[in-house]
């Protein structure tokens, strides 16, 4: 937390290079593509966590209670989808002086919605005024399902038999059965469950206190293995066959070997710049993207940053080797890399 209070100058430089190089807020593109931008438009000013799938950036505007659909191939549009009443969290999430502005890991159990995912032939995010987990039906943008969970969502992470939710706060991960919107598995995990990454063999947990993955058996439902790594892990990817975790308050990427569950090196990074448990990693065939000031790629042979774009923000997954980009104050910029 301590390193966070110091960076929140940092964190006020990026709000403002981004309101400074923001186009307008349309979905037109930008007419001179900059570090690969083929796309951009504006969503709501306190962006929280985001997920892309169906084509789209789903990304959670808790100001307003709200899941904003961001689609398109160049010209970009925006979709609102209401989830509920941020107000309803309110009274109990008033943040302390450390919390605001730079926001923690505590402070997200007061998004409203909390967490995103793409999944099962859907998008799911938390609702923590009920303790429940919102299923949403891509193909028309409406709510399909509203499930008790009895927890504080915090991550999400889906495929097409499960639904795996962390809770930072209750130490626990569930385990959803999409086919019956049922919560089938409750994993207790200690050590503040945060980031959440499945791969074809395992579900990862990154323990955001403990300075842990956790490796969960999907088979079994059960903890198979610990890896320690170093202070506040959160977001996880795969590349080039090895498992990539940021630790947010060391400065550093651990590279883990997921076959032996240990950690093979550990690559010194720029300081995180914004906001905690908001954050996100890409993989690709030879390394990943990692979020920033501006957007970097370290490859996974030399194991260091081999590129790097003038743009602000958390990078995902759009398809077709381009990726989505959430800047500090809701830019969404559409990159190809590639340009």
């Amino acid at each position: 937390m301590a390193l966070h209070t110091r960076l929140i100058g940092i964190a006020a430089t990026a709000m403002m290079l981004a309101a400074c190089s923001s186009p307008a807020s349309s979905g037109s593109a930008s007419p001179s593509p900059v570090g690969g931008v083929v796309g951009a438009i504006q969503v709501p000013d306190l962006p929280g966590a985001a997920a892309a799938g169906f084509g789209s950036l789903w990304v959670s505007d808790y100001k307003h209670g709200s899941l904003v659909r961001v689609s398109g191939s160049t010209r970009l549009s925006l979709t609102r989808i209401r989830v509920g009443d941020p107000g309803a969290l309110q009274p109990a999430c008033q943040p302390d002086q450390e919390d605001a502005p730079a926001g923690s890991f505590i402070i997200r159990r007061c998004d409203l919605p909390s967490g995103v995912a793409c999944g099962a032939g859907s998008v799911w995010t938390g609702r923590n005024d009920l303790k429940a987990v919102v299923r949403i039906d891509p193909a028309t943008n409406r709510i399909t399902a509203t499930i008790p969970v009895g927890i504080l969502t915090f991550g999400l992470a889906a495929t097409g038999d499960a639904v795996w939710v962390t809770s930072n706060d209750d130490n626990v991960v569930i385990r959803i059965d999409p086919r019956t919107n049922r919560v089938v598995a409750r994993v207790p995990v200690p050590s503040g469950p945060a980031g959440v990454l499945i791969t074809p063999t395992a579900v990862w947990v990154a323990d955001s206190t403990g300075r842990l993955l956790t490796k969960i058996d999907p088979a079994t439902n059960a903890v198979q293995a610990e890896v320690p790594v170093e202070a506040s892990p959160f977001p996880m990817a795969l590349a080039a066959g090895s498992l990539w975790v940021r630790n947010e308050d060391a400065s550093t990427l651990s590279r883990v070997d997921p076959s032996a569950a240990r950690v093979t090196a550990s690559i010194k990074t720029d300081p995180f710049y914004t906001t905690e448990g908001l954050d996100s990693l890409v993989g690709a065939s030879s390394g990943v993207w990692m979020s920033g000031l501006r957007l970097q790629f370290l490859d996974a042979t030399t194991q260091k940053v081999t590129r790097s774009l003038p743009v602000e923000g958390r990078p995902y997954d759009a398809g077709g080797g381009r990726l989505w980009v959430l800047g500090t104050t809701g830019q969404v910029s559409l990159l190809d890399p590639a340009a």
